[in-house]
């Protein structure tokens, strides 16, 4: 259902970089992992564009790369969480994304590796 809701908005709005972000997600969620990739990479020729920073990119990446290539996974996790500790007066979300991600990096590098499943 996200990944039909995902095109269905990007028909509307096709270059918007988040939307594609989202859809890469969704896409890897149901096991479309080539696809998931292929909108990454058109997401981020896109957020170059349009977005000031890049820390929707680097957790949707995170979350693509979760089951199928951790190294990678686990490289996006920690450039997430190091785009978000620069910032120097981050809102309380981003604290807490910053959190998240330095624990979910925290669980890969200990578990994923070793072949757990994240979910």
């Amino acid at each position: 259902r996200a990944v039909t809701h995902y095109t269905e908005a990007l028909r509307q709005h096709p270059q918007n970089p988040l939307g594609r972000y989202n859809l890469a997600v969704a896409l890897a969620n149901r096991g479309r992992y080539h696809e998931a990739v292929a909108e990454l990479e058109t997401a981020d020729r896109l957020a170059r564009l349009y977005l000031e920073n890049g820390h929707a990119g680097y957790r949707a990446r995170a979350l693509v790369y979760e089951q199928h290539d951790p190294g990678r996974a686990i490289m996006s996790w920690e450039r997430y969480a190091s785009s978000l500790n620069a910032i120097s007066n981050p809102t309380l979300f981003q604290a807490a994304e910053a959190r998240n991600a330095r624990a979910r990096l925290t669980w890969l590098k200990k578990n994923r590796l070793n072949g757990a499943d994240p979910q």
